[in-house]
């Protein structure tokens, strides 16, 4: 499927990005329109609304005799818009890693990842009570998790994507990371009572009522 960020194959919209992402330096608007065979006009529309969507960012002006003339490049945004094989990254690196170290070595090192992100993701640093659960879906979601607390006012954070989900399906042992992570996050134990990489449609993560998570 076709990133949405480029809109249809072969579109002036997907060209100019791709043109961006080959271009050495920024880009003005009439060197797009003249690559891509538009009008100024028409370039300049496509610029706008990928600035809007932050997938551009002004560059540097172009200094002349006249008028300053704005240059643009790809945001990062824009850039990782782009496609990637994380997933088929990610699983070759953690099956290489899982055959040359035992399940319980293996779980501890997913463990310690699942600290340290913990700690970068927590700016401010972690409370002795932890983090609030709706803060925690927060931070879920900007890793791509498409969380959100669990319905009925429970003490459950539901998750429909597993940003590791392919390596999760390798190895089970992966989800040891979301684990720590949450009970890291919120000092409190936690409970992986579902999980996609096991079939089901979500994974579900209940947190006990009282008692320290790791740290």
């Amino acid at each position: 499927m076709e990133n949405q960020a480029f809109g249809e194959s072969g579109s002036t919209r997907a060209e100019l990005m791709r043109f961006l992402l080959e271009a050495e330096e920024p880009c003005s608007v009439t060197e797009l329109a003249g690559r891509l065979g538009i009008s100024r006009n028409a370039a300049h529309q496509h610029i706008v609304s990928l600035e809007r969507d932050g997938l551009i960012e002004k560059g540097e002006d172009i200094r002349t005799r006249g008028r300053p003339s704005q240059r643009y490049r790809l945001s990062e945004y824009g850039r990782s818009s782009f496609p990637r094989q994380y997933a088929l990254l990610t699983t070759r690196l953690v099956s290489a890693i899982a055959g040359r170290l035992d399940e319980t070595t293996l779980a501890s090192m997913l463990k310690g990842i699942g600290r340290e992100l913990a700690h970068e993701l927590a700016a401010d640093g972690i409370p002795p009570a932890g983090i609030p659960i709706r803060e925690v879906v927060r931070l879920m979601q900007q890793l791509g998790y498409e969380a959100r607390k669990g319905e009925g006012g429970g003490e459950e954070i539901e998750a429909h994507n597993c940003v590791y989900h392919e390596a999760a399906q390798a190895n089970p042992a992966v989800c040891e990371m979301d684990i720590t992570l949450l009970e890291t996050l919120t000092r409190r134990s936690v409970r992986h009572s579902a999980c996609m990489a096991k079939g089901d449609c979500s994974c579900r993560f209940s947190f006990a009522e009282k008692g320290p998570g790791t740290d």
